[in-house]
């Protein structure tokens, strides 16, 4: 009886440990120190505390290897050259070629001139989805490079995409 009463609190003390350090990762998160690192350790966490409470133990969502995957058609895409006011867009488009569904849980970009779309509903192995970028170039004068970050439930948890543009003047 007190062996399973020291194995409860043992398990107790483990989840515990976890949820503060999600605490203490969002709270470096919110101060903006080295977010994309952050990001990665604390969806990480967020799938174990997910499957805790499927009553999975420490073990992820999905058995060792059973990850899902993208499989994009391309990774990067250049506009070329477009005039400073242009909304210009692109929609990528990927495969699952992992062996679970596919979440995308968001998807970010480091300025509010670009704005990603992505499909909300998990996406079945073997299923395909898009994501849309948008990219407003005003004021925004030279060659442009913006990242599109992807978390997502694969093993690497993150996938950046990259859109390019020359913006010239207005004649």
């Amino acid at each position: 009886m007190l062996m399973v009463f020291y194995q409860k609190l043992k398990k107790t003390k483990i989840i515990m440990r976890k949820i503060i350090s999600i605490f203490f990762m969002s709270l470096l998160v919110s101060c903006g120190s080295q977010v994309s690192d952050l990001e990665l350790r604390v969806a990480k966490l967020e799938t174990e505390i997910a499957s805790m409470r499927k009553g999975g133990g420490l073990t992820s969502l999905v058995p060792a290897g059973a990850y899902p995957q993208f499989a994009f058609q391309e990774e990067e895409y250049n506009f070329g050259d477009i005039r400073d006011g242009d909304i210009v867009s692109h929609v990528f488009r990927f495969t699952n070629t992992g062996e679970a569904p596919l979440v995308i849980s968001k998807a970010t970009a480091a300025c509010g001139c670009t704005v990603p779309q992505w499909p909300k509903q998990p996406i079945p192995v073997g299923g395909s989805g898009e994501i849309k970028v948008q990219f407003d170039s005003s004021n925004k004068p030279g060659m442009q490079n913006k990242v599109v970050t992807i978390t997502s439930n694969t093993e690497s948890k993150v996938k950046k995409l990259l859109i390019r543009a020359q913006v010239n003047p207005r004649s």
